[in-house]
């Protein structure tokens, strides 16, 4: 039986039959070393990679950009040789381009951290983009994650509800899902807290400012989906706000056909409007239609809400929220 030591790079075995004793070959050796026969067999490093744990998870990473999120690395090497590095990056051998290094973690059984400053500015560098694990020791040797023993890649998360690294004044989650989503006919979003709804849209001459807060990366009482989903279904409900204005305007607000200057036009509140009630005084009054306007367009826009494509970013989405109550889809 062959000394799982050794693995063989022609496809025969007689060179290691042959040989009368086995060699055990040191780690800092080249790879390559020729044996009597005139084959040759690939000497591993000795080194694997086990596994990295975050956050409970097995290869997976949650990274902070305000404080330490410790991760938990195993590996395994024949001769040991400390002190070892750990990071995180892309691709592997010559060409590795390390993206975060594993601060602390200097043993093949460790835990260590992902410097605050590394938090990356733009989403698509979370998941498994810069999830190759790369292990290297004293004599500068390395494996990777990606090596045929354990083939795997981690996956990096940033924290849902903590301030963006980059952008102080926005969370995580709206710095990063702003990223990856169709705004359709809104023009501009920004984040603002001060409210306790979940979005509102201000109309400039026709563009469209969306103010997000909280409540649409939580818990959508219409649909009962939640993170990400919410927030999708969010746009999608403004969306329909702005499609009905310019439904009513397709030439941009005219004060002369307003005659109550509630922003609805006359002849629309005396023709359709009157099924909705706009035509009755004290339902009617000023901004969209007063209250009869409210329960029309909140109608439309709740229906859209449960048609919507809502998981259409779930791909994309890297949060991972510390109470699990409204927990990354990538989070699995």
């Amino acid at each position: 039986m062959l000394h799982p030591f050794f693995k063989v790079v022609k496809k025969t075995y007689i060179a290691l039959v042959m040989l009368s004793n086995v060699h055990y070959i040191p780690a800092q050796i080249p790879e390559t070393t020729p044996l009597p026969g005139g084959n040759q067999v690939e000497c591993s490093s000795g080194m694997r990679i086990e596994k990295v744990v975050g956050n409970e998870k097995v290869w997976k990473v949650v990274i902070s950009g305000q404080e330490k999120m410790w991760i938990d690395v195993k590996g395994f090497d024949f001769t040991p040789s400390e002190p070892y590095e750990w990071g995180l990056g892309s691709g592997s051998g010559p060409g590795y381009q390390n993206k975060w290094t594993l601060e602390s973690a200097s043993s093949l059984t460790d835990m260590g951290f992902i410097q605050k400053y590394a938090l990356p500015q733009y989403n698509e560098e979370f998941g498994s983009k810069n999830g190759t694990i790369r292990l290297t020791d004293k004599y500068n040797n390395s494996v990777y994650s990606t090596d045929i023993r354990p083939n795997k890649k981690a996956q990096v998360f940033f924290l849902k509800d903590e301030p963006n690294f980059w952008h102080p004044t926005e969370p995580n989650w709206f710095h990063y899902w702003s990223q990856i989503v169709n705004l359709h006919r809104i023009k501009k979003i920004k984040y603002d807290d001060k409210d306790n709804n979940f979005a509102s849209t201000t109309r400039f001459d026709n563009s469209f400012i969306t103010t997000f807060r909280q409540e649409a990366s939580e818990k959508n009482w219409i649909t009962t989906h939640s993170g990400i989903h919410t927030f999708v279904e969010t746009i999608v409900h403004e969306n329909k706000h702005i499609e009905i204005w310019n439904n009513w305007w397709p030439n941009g607000y005219n004060m002369s056909l307003d005659s109550d200057k509630d922003y609805v036009p006359d002849i629309w509140e005396l023709n359709e409007g009157k099924i909705f009630k706009f035509d009755v005084p004290q339902l009617d009054g000023y901004e969209v239609g007063g209250m009869a306007g409210i329960k029309y367009e909140e109608m439309l826009c709740e229906i859209e809400e449960l048609n919507s494509n809502f998981n259409q970013y779930d791909l994309k989405d890297w949060s991972f929220d510390l109470s699990h109550k409204y927990q990354g889809k990538q989070w699995k």
